[in-house]
């Protein structure tokens, strides 16, 4: 019992710290690590294309909010999900319509809630459903909680992102997938969850 009480500790001593301790990266070999790591999103003139691989990084609120502000279109579409969750599969088809139709005045930004050990799975996420921008963001875990906790991750992320006074939901009530509208000020303009309403979003970026 005594050792349980011990591990339990140390573990959530690591997670608070924000330590790699994820038993299936701790025995990889440095060189296979090094697959793994996800490099950060220093620079915003080379998120939005629509050539070329797939690529993730790792963001944080300061690096979206500057993503947002510097964005080469009008509005910016903050599209939370996971590879794992079956909404953000079933929405994809509309938000891929809403992407198509309307490219000329918005970008939509993708951040995962996924393990960052994850990252083949989030571009395989992305490569089935072709979607437009050719790269995908997972929210810093150093930062915002520990691979273990990526729920804690998205709702900590959205919070520090929005004041919250400006959103209309509670952090508890935060789930998979998760639609933000935003201007080029970045001003929370609509916040969504599933199912993706494409009239409710194009009233606001067309009129």
């Amino acid at each position: 019992m005594r050792r349980i009480v011990l591990f339990v500790f140390v573990l959530v001593m690591f997670n608070s710290c924000g330590f790699i301790i994820n038993p299936r990266y701790v025995n990889m070999s440095k060189k296979t690590q090094s697959k793994y790591n996800v490099p950060k999103l220093t620079e915003s003139k080379h998120l939005f294309r629509e050539s070329g691989p797939y690529e993730i990084y790792s963001t944080t609120v300061k690096s979206t909010r500057d993503l947002i502000k510097e964005s080469d279109k009008p509005y910016s579409l903050l599209v939370f999900y996971a590879h794992w969750c079956a909404p953000c599969h079933k929405n994809m088809p509309i938000l891929n319509k809403f992407d198509l139709h309307n490219k000329d005045s918005i970008n939509l930004i993708f951040i995962s809630s996924s393990d960052w050990l994850e990252k083949d799975r989030e571009i395989d996420y992305l490569r089935k459903y072709k979607v437009r921008n050719k790269i995908s963001l997972i929210i810093d875990y150093k930062e915002y909680g520990s691979e273990f906790m990526n729920w804690n991750r998205i709702s900590n992320f959205i919070h520090d992102l929005v004041p919250q006074e400006d959103t209309q939901y509670q952090l508890s009530n935060i789930g998979l997938p998760h639609y933000m509208l935003f201007n080029n000020r970045g001003e929370l303009l609509l916040e969504t969850g599933a199912p993706f309403d494409i009239e409710k979003y194009e009233n606001l970026i067309r009129f």
